[in-house]
Formats: structure tokens, C-alpha cells, sequence
């Protein structure tokens, strides 16, 4: 009897072997698994966070021209929004790396939902432009610990990876988000559009509510108030000039549309969001396998390549190409300037990382708006956009310094060139 159960346990361990039964939390190729439960809400949460912002956004400038019939005061609401989440990030980061990230996630969230809803109840222009900073407090809020909850799911060997899939979710809200929010306006009204963008903000809620967030880790001496992480610092600069461009074209594809007669720009946003959405997981893969310059240094040559050729472009057809390009181009810098912000970051830091990097990204934006404007008066649209090339090509020039002059002291870092030139 013992022999045959012996013969049994032995047979169980060699088809075991032949099966190669892995771990749950392990993928078919040994690595460490990335679509676990936790990651999958958080990136739920990121679509449905990102859709009901998007919609108002879109369909708030509408509302507001109406009420004050100035476009100044469209400017400075929108303007006040970003300058409430560039004031909100820091504050956020450190408090989610001190509270916990449960609690914050949440402060946003219900933020966001109160001015989503005060907005057509209060149909004054210095009511909707206070709303837009709550609003904006909020977005910065949610958004900054939503990425660190992400960060925290994510395997340190697959961040690039999986920081790729995760920001799709912004790609998908600009490619599906400012059609829908203008859809329902035109045919419901205003106020039944905050109501949708308030339902999608309260189903956000739901996964938010089932995540297992990482636990907060005291430190055994008391740290001084950092807002920012200083690694984060230097993609986060570069990040800026990025975001320089990108608050030109969000802010003018419009009306450059309608000069080039081709149409409102709605399309160029919508093949500029799915460029970014095939791009961003391609890009993850080869910054976890190559390292960072494989992907960044392409990116910048062809976002530079491609506000040349819109300052050029004649034709519809052109004009969706160099959308395409341009998404394309992004995406491969922003996955990878992220990626770098949040690499070798300790998990009691990693609020502040993503609340650094944010801000440079906002601040970019919201550069790029003034610039943008200011050029498009005096030299035209196309001109203007030729212009934009030149925040990029400084762009670059600082992350080839800080990459090979300052990161080169790191020991690490060392080794990721030498791999990737190697490679």
C-alpha cells in the first residue's frame, strides 16, 4: 500500500514538472503578473475618473461662452482649473504618502463630484469659475493618487509595461469623451451632461471601494513636509517642455481646423487618441527591455518632425496624418518621462513622484495655452505651431543632459546605458 501511494506522489510530481504549474501571481513567462485584481480597478477607475472630467471639460467652454459671451473669461476659468490642480498635486502627494491612499482617492473623487453637480445650478459667471477651481483641486486630487495606487500594483520589473496600459485610459477619455459630452449638451442640455459625468465619477467609486491598498509605513523618524520627491525632478522638467505643444494643439487643433477648412478638430483629437492608444503599451515593453533612450529620443524626433509638417499641412488627409504622428510621438515620451519619474521610487515616496511629475505637466499645459495664444495673434496658427518645435527641441536637450551629464553618477543608471547601447 505505501509503495503504490509512493508511486501515486511521484507521478503527481512529474506531471506537476511537465505541466509547469506557475504561481497566481506569476504570468506564462515568468515574470511577475501585471493584470492582477487591484490593477484592473485601478485602471477602471482611471477610464471612468478621466471620461467625467473630459465630458464637462469639453462641453464647459460652450456653457460658459454663453453666459459671459467673453472669450477672456473662458480662458481664465479653464486657466484657474489647472492652476487649482498644479496647487492641489503637491498637497495630495504628501498626504497620500502620509494618510494612506484610501482617503485621498476619495477627497477627490467627492470633490470633483460636488462641482460636476453645483455647475448649472449656479448659472453666474463668478460662480462657474469658483466651481472650476474646486473642480480643478479635485481633478489634481484624484488623479495624483490614483497614479500611485497604480504604481503601487504594478511589478517593479514591468513598470514601463504597465504604466503603458494604464494611462490608455486617458487616451480613450480624449478619443471618446468630448463627442459624448457635446452630444448630450446639444441634445439634453447642460445640466443633464454634469449629471452623466456625475454618475460616471459615482461608478468610479465602486471599484475604488474594493482595492486593497498598500498599507501606510511610518517612518521610524519623523521626515520634514516634501511635497515633491527630488528624483522626480528632472522628468518632471523635461515633462514641462513636453507639455509646452500639447496645450496648443488641445487648445487650437479647433480653430486651426476651421482655418484650414477641414473641418472643427474633433477628428485630429480622435486619431491623436489612438495613436497614443497603440503606442503606449509598445513603448512600456521596450523601456522594460531596452531602457528609457530607446523610446524617448524617437519620441522627440518625431513630435519635433511632427509640428513642422502641421505647420504645413493643406488637406484633411494631412491634417489626421500629423495627428497620428503626433500621438504616436507623445506617447512615447510621456510613457517614458512617467516611467523614469517613478523608477527606484520607495513606496512612502511614490505620492510625491507622481505629484512632481503632474505638476510639470500641468504647468506645461498651461504654458502652453498662454504661448500658444499669444503666437496664434501676432503670426498665425501655422507659424505658431512651427514655433512649438522649439520647447521640444529644448526638451530634449535637457533630457540628453540629465541622462548623460548628472544620471551617469548613478551606478545603475551606468549599467541601463551600457545595456542599451549594447543591445
Amino acid at each position: 500500500m505505501n509503495d503504490r501511494l509512493m508511486s501515486y506522489a511521484e507521478s503527481i510530481q512529474i506531471l506537476m514538472k511537465k505541466q509547469r504549474i506557475k504561481p497566481l501571481n506569476q504570468s506564462d513567462d515568468g515574470q511577475p503578473a501585471l493584470w492582477t485584481r487591484d490593477f484592473i480597478f485601478v485602471t477602471a477607475i482611471n477610464v471612468l475618473l478621466f471620461l467625467g472630467m473630459q465630458t464637462q471639460l469639453a462641453a464647459l467652454p460652450v456653457y460658459l461662452r454663453q453666459l459671459s459671451g467673453s472669450d477672456a473669461t473662458v480662458g481664465l476659468c479653464i486657466a484657474l482649473g489647472t492652476a487649482s490642480a498644479l496647487l492641489a498635486r503637491p498637497l495630495a502627494g504628501y498626504a497620500t504618502d502620509r494618510f494612506g491612499r484610501a482617503p485621498i482617492l476619495f477627497i477627490g473623487l467627492v470633490l470633483m463630484m460636488a462641482a460636476l453637480f453645483s455647475y448649472s445650478w449656479f448659472p453666474l459667471v463668478w460662480a462657474v469659475i469658483l466651481i472650476r477651481s474646486v473642480n480643478g483641486f479635485g481633478w489634481g486630487t484624484a488623479t495624483t493618487t490614483s497614479n500611485t495606487v497604480a504604481t503601487d500594483t504594478i511589478p517593479e520589473r514591468r513598470l514601463g509595461e504597465g504604466m503603458g496600459f494604464f494611462s490608455l485610459s486617458q487616451s480613450v477619455s480624449m478619443a471618446l469623451a468630448p463627442a459624448i459630452g457635446l452630444s448630450i449638451m446639444n441634445t439634453f442640455g447642460y445640466r443633464n451632461m454634469t449629471f452623466f459625468a456625475v454618475a460616471l465619477l459615482l461608478a468610479a467609486c465602486i471599484p475604488a471601494a474594493l482595492i486593497h491598498y498598500r498599507p501606510v509605513q511610518k517612518p521610524a523618524v519623523k521626515q520634514p513636509f516634501m511635497p515633491f520627491e527630488k528624483k522626480a525632478v528632472p522628468p518632471a522638467l523635461v515633462m514641462t517642455f513636453v507639455g509646452i505643444p500639447l496645450g496648443a494643439a488641445l487648445s487650437f487643433s479647433a480653430l486651426y481646423g476651421i482655418e484650414l477648412g477641414v473641418g472643427n478638430g474633433a477628428l485630429y483629437l480622435s486619431c491623436f487618441a489612438v495613436a497614443m492608444f497603440v503606442t503606449r503599451p509598445i513603448a512600456g515593453r521596450t523601456i522594460d527591455r531596452f531602457g528609457f533612450d530607446r523610446v524617448i529620443y524617437p519620441g522627440f524626433a518625431l513630435y519635433i518632425l511632427s509640428m513642422a509638417l502641421l505647420s504645413a499641412v493643406n488637406s484633411l488627409a494631412a491634417f489626421l496624418g500629423v495627428a497620428l504622428l503626433q500621438g504616436l510621438a507623445y506617447g512615447m515620451v510621456q510613457n517614458g518621462l512617467q516611467t523614469l519619474s517613478l523608477k527606484n521610487i520607495s513606496p512612502q515616496r511614490r505620492g510625491a513622484a507622481n505629484a512632481k511629475f503632474f505638476a510639470g505637466f500641468d504647468l506645461g499645459i498651461g504654458l502652453g495655452n498662454l504661448f500658444a495664444g499669444t503666437l496664434a495673434s501676432v503670426f498665425g496658427y501655422a507659424k505658431m505651431y512651427l514655433l512649438m518645435a522649439l520647447p521640444l527641441i529644448l526638451g530634449g536637450i535637457l533630457y540628453y543632459y540629465f541622462r548623460t551629464r548628472k544620471m551617469k553618477s548613478s551606478p545603475e543608471c551606468r549599467g541601463e546605458l551600457a545595456d542599451s547601447q549594447g543591445t
